[in-house]
């Protein structure tokens, strides 16, 4: 999966083109990501405008947070799950990837820094699309590939919030038979992207 790529060839199109400003962000405690480059399509200039307020947010598909927490503590059995890399799954058009252009050093360890012009090729976290687009794309898959079994679907779909996956079950065979589910169809990207962690509160004997 290729999520960024080298843009140094192509010129720059008046009106269509998007540098995102960034800055990292150190999490020593973090066991995954130490160094997080955080993108701020945000950011204005002036009294310029931002590529977020050139953006149409979309309408909000997620449920109500107090709803899916309130779902979530209903049940005896709780089970939740991390999406992996929920947004850099989701490929861009290559005619809009140069709204997503950044600057980037091509070696910070070289005595004469290159600075060179990249850009995305998957949605990028940040956007005001991107949280609609996500969950679009999730709810489409599950309608459309879970076969006849539309209570699951409906299940997981009103069980996500952005890239979070929360809910609850009376009995641990529901709850391990709910995480066989969501693996299977993570596997074989029947609902992408794939669910990298499992927790629950009870243990498989």
């Amino acid at each position: 999966m290729v999520i960024i790529e080298e843009d140094c060839d192509q010129p720059v199109a008046l009106g269509k083109t998007h540098f995102i400003p960034h800055h990292g962000v150190i999490r020593q405690t973090s066991e995954t990501t130490k160094l997080r480059i955080v993108y701020d399509a945000s950011c204005k200039v002036d009294n310029e405008v931002s590529l977020n307020d050139c953006l149409e947010p979309g309408p909000n598909l997620s449920p109500l947070l107090f709803d899916i927490l309130l779902r979530y503590r209903l049940q005896k059995v709780a089970l939740i799950a991390d999406i992996e890399k929920a947004f850099l799954n989701i490929s861009i058009n290559p005619t809009q990837r140069d709204l997503l252009r950044f600057l980037w050093i091509k070696d910070s360890n070289a005595e004469n820094l290159d600075i060179i012009t990249m850009r995305f090729t998957r949605l990028v976290f940040g956007l005001t699309c991107s949280p609609y687009i996500l969950k679009a794309k999730i709810c489409h898959h599950l309608e459309s590939t879970v076969d006849s079994d539309h209570t699951f679907a409906d299940s997981v779909v009103s069980s996500i919030y952005v890239d979070n996956f929360l809910s609850s079950c009376q009995t641990e065979n529901e709850a391990f038979e709910m995480y066989e589910k969501l693996k299977k169809h993570s596997e074989y990207q029947i609902a992408p992207p794939r669910k990298r962690e499992f927790a629950m509160n009870v243990h498989h004997g």
